[in-house]
């Protein structure tokens, strides 16, 4: 798992990354997980775009975002690890905890946003969605 700094500064991994570009044809899509400090919450982040979404949505991108509070984060990282089948990460909670468990249940997973978002809801933990298509 690679942590890398955005550009405002922030921490930041990659579960999923993909870009086709051919001549007739243009296709890309990611998902990242942004730990923003000031707002104490995650920013899960999905964004698609391409000649696909533009025939579906009208428009040439997608994006949408789950937000969850720090607080809710060891809440994530349980279920993240109930459903995984694997020990919670250890030590006392951290952000970083919620970066390692996703990674590890969700990395080169192209549905990883959908199924937290579907996680989230089944177990009723606290969260934001917004979307822009």
């Amino acid at each position: 798992m690679e942590v890398k700094k955005n550009a405002e500064g922030y921490e930041e991994i990659t579960l999923f990354e993909t870009k086709l570009k051919r001549e007739d044809y243009y296709s890309a899509a990611s998902i990242e997980v942004t730990y923003e400090p000031d707002k104490d919450r995650f920013n899960i982040f999905l964004w698609k775009a391409g000649d696909t979404i533009e025939k579906i949505y009208g428009d040439w991108d997608i994006e949408e975002w789950l937000f969850v509070k720090l607080k809710h984060g060891k809440k994530l990282v349980k279920l993240c690890c109930d459903q995984g089948n694997f020990k919670s990460p250890k030590g006392q909670y951290n952000y970083r905890h919620v970066f390692e468990v996703l990674h590890r249940l969700y990395a080169e997973d192209d549905d990883a946003f959908y199924k937290l978002k579907k996680l989230m809801e089944k177990n009723d933990l606290p969260h934001k969605f917004e979307y822009y298509h």
